[in-house]
C-alpha cells in the first residue's frame, strides 16, 4: 500500500468516526432521533412510561404522600383524572409551566420533562385521554 492510499484510508476512517459520534443520540438531539408522538398517542406505550420515569418517585402508590406527593398517578384512571378539564388539567399545567421556580412545577427538584415528552402528554389530553 502506498502513502496516498494509506492517507485515504486514514482520512476515511477519521471521517467515519466523526460522523458516527456526531450523529449519536444525546439529550440535545434525542427529539430528532426519536420524533415526538403527537398523533394516535397510546397511553400505555407513550404516556405511561413518561409518567413512570418522571412522576412515580413522588406520585406512585408506594410514595404518594410520603415523598411529598399529594396524589397518586399510578395507572390510567388516576392519570386521566389529573388530565381532565374538570380538575383543571393539573397534570399538563404542572409539567408545562414555564416558571420552573414555581412550587407547582413538576417534577419537583428535578429537570423538566423534555419538550417532546410534554407535547406527547398534551396530544394525549387533546385526543380525549384515551385508554389505549
Amino acid at each position: 500500500m502506498n502513502i496516498k492510499n494509506t492517507i485515504k484510508v486514514l482520512f476515511g476512517a477519521s471521517f467515519a468516526t466523526v460522523l458516527l459520534f456526531s450523529n449519536s443520540c444525546t439529550y440535545k438531539n434525542a427529539e430528532t432521533a426519536y420524533p415526538c408522538v403527537t398523533g394516535n398517542v397510546s397511553f400505555s406505550k407513550d404516556v405511561q412510561p413518561i409518567i413512570v420515569n418522571h412522576c412515580y418517585l413522588c406520585h406512585s402508590a408506594a410514595n404518594a404522600f410520603t415523598a411529598g406527593g399529594t396524589f397518586n398517578l399510578e395507572g390510567y384512571s388516576k392519570d386521566s383524572i389529573q388530565a381532565s378539564p374538570a380538575t383543571g388539567d393539573i397534570l399538563y399545567g404542572n409539567i408545562a409551566d414555564p416558571n420552573i421556580n414555581d412550587v407547582s412545577h413538576m417534577p419537583k427538584n428535578a429537570p423538566s420533562l423534555s419538550p417532546c415528552e410534554i407535547a406527547t402528554i398534551k396530544a394525549w389530553i387533546d385526543e380525549g385521554t384515551p385508554n389505549n
